[in-house]
């Protein structure tokens, strides 16, 4: 069952919006700003009251009515504070490392400063963004790109495209948030993956660059990025068979192994 809201800009036009339930209302100022040929990205939404609207929450849980009018309104410049919460799945040994973000910062750049250890201070490396897995069960065969999947508020995003949208793109401009992160079999080669990654992503910062370092050509970085990936398929395949060798010896031994 669907129903409508109004959007009202500075010259009093209206823009009728159809919303469902589960419809995010920062999905809503998206459409109206749409209708209106406007950047979402300068705009927010308010109440009639001027109460500022919370874009990342579903339209049933926004306390709004069906038939509501929202004002459109310039967005304010600055820039909130975002404490995120990863929650790791458990091929990636589970746990949930937390650290604050710019909320203009990127769903990836979330996942690379984790992985690098920029953030959450992990205490073991991390895999997040490079993981591979054989196209043949048994270990053999291509070796294919496992997709990071996020789980937040209820949506998930999983495309490339749709990790380059930052906290403040999902509505998300301050408080706290958990993202509950799993992986999925891509089918799209290792190779060709990051190939697409490096046109897609910048590197998780620019200290090398900025402290003088040379900067990795455009042809070379996918090709780093697939051994980087590949030296970490081998250690998660070595690390596990080493696991099933300590369990036929001595199964007390596995838990240190996996710690």
């Amino acid at each position: 069952m669907s129903a409508s809201v109004f959007v009202v800009d500075s010259a009093a036009r209206r823009t009728q919006i159809k919303v469902t339930p589960g419809k995010v209302l920062r999905e809503v100022l998206e459409e109206a700003c749409r209708a209106k040929k406007l950047n979402p990205e300068a705009y927010a939404l308010k109440t009639s009251n001027n109460k500022a609207v919370d874009l990342s929450q579903p339209f049933r849980l926004s306390g709004l009515s069906a038939g509501a009018k929202l004002q459109l309104v310039q967005a304010s410049r600055s820039t909130g504070v975002v404490s995120v919460a990863l929650q790791l799945p458990d091929v990636e040994g589970g746990g949930r490392f937390t650290d604050k973000f710019p909320s203009n910062t990127s769903l990836w750049l979330v996942l690379r400063k984790f992985e690098e250890g920029v953030a959450g201070q992990p205490q073991r490396k991390l895999n997040l963004t490079q993981r591979a897995l054989p196209s043949d069960g048994s270990g053999a065969g291509r070796l294919l790109y496992e997709q990071p999947s996020i789980n937040v508020m209820s949506r998930t995003i999983e495309t490339f495209t749709d990790l380059q949208k930052t906290l403040a793109q999902l509505g998300i401009n301050g408080g706290s948030m958990l993202m509950r992160l799993n992986f999925k079999n891509s089918g799209q080669p290792l190779e060709e993956a990051m190939a697409e990654i490096s046109g897609y992503f910048t590197s998780v910062d620019a200290t090398s660059e900025e402290s003088g370092a040379s900067a990795t050509s455009k042809h070379e970085a996918p090709m780093l990025m697939v051994l980087e990936a590949c030296r970490a398929f081998q250690m998660q395949v070595q690390r596990t068979q080493a696991c099933l060798w300590m369990e036929l010896l001595d199964p007390s031994l596995t838990m240190l192994m996996l710690r």
